[in-house]
This record gives C-alpha cells, sequence and structure tokens, in this order.
C-alpha cells in the first residue's frame, strides 16, 4: 500500500480487532464521516482478527471510492498498541494532526468530528492535543477509573491524569515518533497521554459517553477479574516507565 501525499488536517487510526458483528455499523459511520469531512483522514486497522473481520473490510475497501480511507491489514495480532501504531505508518506525512480512536461498538466514531471542530476552533497559538472524557459510566468501570487516575497522578506527580484509556486520543504531528517508540499492547494509551504531558502539551478534554458493548466480545475485559488484571498491569508500567524516563528517545 503505497502512502498518499495529500494534506489533511487530522488523520485517525481505527484498530479493529474481532469486530466482525459491528463492522457494518461502523464502516457506514466512518464512510459517512469521510465524505462530510474530507480533511479528516481514516485508517481502518483489521488487527489480525480471527473472526471474518479481514474478508469484510476488504469487501468493503473493492467497492470504496473515496481517498480519505484507507485500509491496513495485520496478519498477527500482538496488541492493541501495535495495531495503532502500524496505522501510524500509513496516515499522510502531511497531516496536522494525527491520533486514533476504538473501533468497536462503545466508541462513536461521531466523537472525531467533535474533536475536529474543537481543533479547528482553537484562537491559540499552541498546538491542542484532544482526549475524549468518559461519562455515565457503569458503577465499576467509574470507581476503578477514578482509582487509576489517582494512582497514576501519585506516580507521575505533579503531573495530574484522568481517563487515561478514553477516546479519541489525537496529537499534533511531531509527537508521531514518540508514539511509535511505545508498547505494544493498551498500554499505550497511558505512554501517550503521559508523554504528551512532560512535553508540555495543552489537553482539550471533552465529554464522551462509552456504553456497555451491544455487538461483539471485548478482547480483554470479561469481568471484574479481568479489570483488576487490566489495572495492575498498568500500575506495574507505570511504575516502570517512571523509573525509565530519562531512557525514552525523544521525551
Amino acid at each position: 500500500m503505497s502512502v498518499k501525499s495529500k494534506k489533511y488536517f487530522l488523520s485517525i487510526v481505527i484498530p479493529c480487532f474481532n469486530e466482525s458483528k459491528g463492522l457494518k455499523k461502523l464502516f457506514l459511520k466512518i464512510k459517512k464521516s469521510a465524505e462530510n469531512y474530507q480533511n479528516i483522514e481514516f485508517i481502518i486497522v483489521e488487527n489480525g482478527s480471527f473472526d471474518n473481520s479481514r474478508s469484510i473490510l476488504i469487501n468493503y475497501e473493492k467497492k470504496l471510492n473515496i481517498d480519505n480511507i484507507k485500509f491496513v491489514y495485520i496478519d498477527k495480532n500482538i496488541g492493541y498498541g501495535n495495531g495503532i501504531k502500524k496505522g501510524l505508518y500509513y496516515v499522510s506525512p502531511n497531516s496536522e494532526y494525527i491520533g486514533w480512536t476504538h473501533g468497536d461498538s462503545q466508541t462513536d466514531i461521531l466523537d472525531i468530528e467533535k474533536a475536529y471542530k474543537i481543533l479547528k476552533t482553537n484562537k491559540s497559538s499552541e498546538k491542542l492535543c484532544i482526549k475524549g472524557k468518559r461519562i455515565k459510566r457503569p458503577y465499576i468501570d467509574s470507581f476503578i477509573s477514578k482509582a487509576m487516575s489517582i494512582m497514576s497522578s501519585l506516580i507521575f506527580f505533579p503531573i495530574i491524569l484522568d481517563e487515561i484509556n478514553a477516546q479519541p486520543s489525537i496529537f499534533y504531528k511531531d509527537f508521531k515518533l514518540f508514539i511509535l517508540k511505545g508498547p505494544n499492547d493498551f498500554n499505550l494509551d497511558l505512554f501517550a497521554f503521559i508523554g504528551a504531558k512532560l512535553k508540555g502539551f495543552k489537553f482539550k478534554r471533552f465529554n464522551v459517553f462509552f456504553p456497555k458493548r451491544n455487538q461483539g466480545k471485548s478482547s480483554w475485559n470479561s469481568g471484574l477479574l479481568s479489570k483488576i488484571r487490566f489495572s495492575t498491569n498498568s500500575i506495574k508500567y507505570m511504575i516502570n516507565l517512571r523509573k525509565n524516563l530519562n531512557k525514552i528517545p525523544n521525551l
């Protein structure tokens, strides 16, 4: 796949893993946004699924005639973060902002349009970073998220971190090389968020809804124990990252 040199204002990577049941709805939303906002580039990443996601997306790609939608196929899934990083290799080199969001039924593609409008109406000379902030979540999810925010803020004090895994995540283009140094798993969100904070980027947050899944299954969230394992893994990663900040290139 060749990288087109067309200039976009915003390029968004959307990794999809075993999301065959929700791909039609997702693709139709992406297609509509791409038609309405031709200054936004969408990179759909089939992240090594073992259901029929790939065949569905290949079929869509064959019938599509829209320049600002690209498809990237990964043969073997080695993590959410890897899917995003692979997608970033295919964004237009002229894009002003780059980022990602989830390709499941819990994240609304229309949030990308909201983020785009925020960036377009930014009157300051500062280069903004955009990140969603999840609201109206189930109590246990909200509790765990707040606990993780407190823990991460203590580890990286005086930097305040909250709603680390909320989507979308959007950064100025110069941050791309740093992101590509990040981990291949879900900790990429954490890595990028902390890195941008340490570099002094100004964040603009906006509320996003994150409802229960109505299609497909999460690749990691199968109940309370999985949430605890995910949180424990994140805390271990944060502690290790804090110890090795001075070793990270481009920070």
